[in-house]
């Protein structure tokens, strides 16, 4: 939490060994922060309203997601685990990474159901191949 000089007031910490207490964390901290920096400040005006609003960037998600999973195979599964438990990420910013990653052609599906549309991930069992 900063104050109105900028000036870090306190921090917050957060420990669990409870994937949904971190995922629910997560979602608060995004909350505050749509930009995904998870600092606050005060100082803000409520009466002015906001120009641009922040999004996740979804980039450095895919760069994570690469790191981790290029040249291997992955449940859609495995991946929502490590985006909740490894990275600042919410389980609502992985699924449009991975439609743009397989539009790219980074990564294909192994074993999709003859019903699954491209660039959707319903299945969490559905294996992925990373390229």
């Amino acid at each position: 939490m900063r104050n109105e000089r900028g000036v870090v007031d306190y921090f917050l910490y957060f420990a669990s060994n409870n994937r949904l207490g971190l995922s629910k964390m997560k979602e608060a901290m995004w909350k505050v922060d749509p930009g995904g920096n998870f600092t606050f400040s005060d100082a803000t005006n409520p009466a002015q309203t906001v120009l641009f609003k922040h999004e996740p960037n979804r980039d450095h998600l895919r760069q994570l997601i690469s790191n981790r999973f290029t040249n291997r195979h992955a449940s859609v599964r495995e991946i929502e685990r490590f985006v909740i438990e490894e990275t600042p990420f919410l389980v609502s910013h992985y699924k449009r990474v991975l439609a743009r990653m397989e539009e790219a052609g980074d990564l294909q599906p192994v074993n999709p159901s003859v019903h699954r549309r491209q660039g959707t991930y319903p299945d969490l069992d559905l294996e992925l191949e990373f390229h």
